[in-house]
């Protein structure tokens, strides 16, 4: 999906740790993974999972859950923590 939003003119980003306080929530490190926000025309797409099932004390948390993936599309202007996104530029 994601070769597919390249080739059809979306750009992907990434959040970018600016603060001491983000950066510690996030285990040190500078800047979020990219490839789950993408822009183009003003639009970000963002790309999310969420858990279908309760979490049980006994399972493997790395394969534990049913989990759905989900895309949700914003206007950039109203996008929630817009500040903090970079995106790769336009070619």
């Amino acid at each position: 999906m994601r070769r597919q939003l390249e080739a059809e003119g979306w750009r992907a980003g990434h959040e970018e740790y600016k603060t001491a306080e983000n950066q510690q929530l996030h285990g040190g490190a500078t800047r979020g993974p990219e490839g789950w926000v993408w822009l183009k025309n003003g639009i970000i797409l963002d790309i999310e999972t969420k858990r279908m099932d309760d979490p049980a004390t006994s399972e493997d948390p790395a394969t534990a859950g049913g989990w759905i993936q989900f895309i949700e599309l914003w206007p950039e202007a109203t996008y929630p923590g817009r500040e903090f996104l970079v995106f790769q530029p336009e070619q």
